[in-house]
């Protein structure tokens, strides 16, 4: 949409698929959400009536979201991307570091806002998946992915002329975008299950 860092309002008011709760804000980050310690997200990417593809995040480590903006924006957050093609159901896999943007000046005090405030980076930002480096702070963002991003982002240039942009695999498709992202509090297994043998034959019926 028109807003995906350095326009985008956020506070702790919940949120719902329109936007903030009072109405006021169709792009909004609820600073309320993602408070306990997760590893997965979850990006489901349209062009406002129908979605073309959703990104499941795996993190390597868990934290809830304050910690994660201000390490991502630090030093990276290590992340496994899943993007699944709505139309066709095509997987791609990647495996990068997400930066968001190593100039929007986000820190976890961030999240302890009281009042619902803009903006939330102070320099561009990349919500989306790829390989290698994703940071929105680089006119070369996507060169920077080996051209595999998928997603939005504002890569050192302006919401208002960036954020509607629709990358998909490194290709900008359409300029009508609405994300929606959720937060996973359920922590991904460390390992595959142990596999045990039945203890009987099945019985056959």
């Amino acid at each position: 949409g028109a807003s995906c860092a350095e326009n985008l309002f956020y506070g702790p008011q919940a949120i719902t698929k329109a936007g903030s709760a009072d109405g006021n804000f169709e792009y909004f980050l609820s600073t309320s959400a993602g408070l306990n310690a997760h590893r997965e997200w979850l990006q489901v990417v349209t062009d406002r009536t129908t979605e073309l593809y959703r990104i499941y995040w795996t993190f390597s480590s868990s934290k809830n979201i304050a910690d994660r903006f201000a390490t991502a924006v630090g030093v990276g957050e290590s992340v496994s991307f899943r993007v699944v093609v709505a139309a066709t159901g095509q997987n791609y896999y990647y495996s990068g570091s997400w930066r968001f943007s190593n100039g929007a000046s986000i820190t976890a005090s961030k999240f302890t806002a009281t009042l619902t405030s803009c903006c939330f980076s102070a320099d561009d930002g990349a919500w989306g998946a790829g390989n290698s480096i994703i940071d929105g702070n680089s006119m070369s963002g996507v060169a920077n992915t080996g051209n595999t991003f998928w997603g939005i982002a504002n890569f050192d240039n302006a919401d208002g002329t960036s954020c509607d942009d629709v990358y998909q695999n490194g290709v900008l498709t359409a300029n009508t975008a609405k994300v929606y992202m959720y937060y996973n509090t359920v922590s991904v297994p460390t390992a595959a299950p142990t596999q045990r043998s039945p203890t009987m034959r099945p019985s056959r019926r």
